[in-house]
């Protein structure tokens, strides 16, 4: 199903999302990662959860793969890097996913 936040719409079906109206491919992965986040959204959600929820069915990624991965999203969402709106670090915890006004 399609999860509809006003200003991010991501499919239900195919890695795409809109943001403002503009289409958006994404990756499998960057996509299972912007819909987990999606369906949680306002939750901190830990490291170890995003890694074995997101990364479940696939080989053991490395400590940076999470990382490397919320960059590249944060920058599909134009979220400024060192103050971000979309994916918020929790110092000592993990992510939260907001969708900013």
């Amino acid at each position: 199903m399609e999860i509809d936040l006003g200003r991010l719409r991501i499919d239900g079906a195919i890695p795409q999302m809109w943001l403002d109206g503009e289409a958006v491919g994404l990756p499998p992965l960057e996509f299972l990662l912007l819909r987990y986040f999606a369906e949680r959204r306002g939750a901190v959600l830990s490291r170890d959860e995003l890694l074995s929820n997101v990364w479940s069915d696939r080989p053991a990624a490395r400590s940076n793969t999470l990382s490397v991965h919320i960059a590249r999203l944060r920058k599909r969402l134009g979220d400024d890097e060192q103050n971000p709106r979309w994916i918020k670090v929790v110092r000592g915890i993990g992510y939260q996913f907001l969708v900013p006004e």
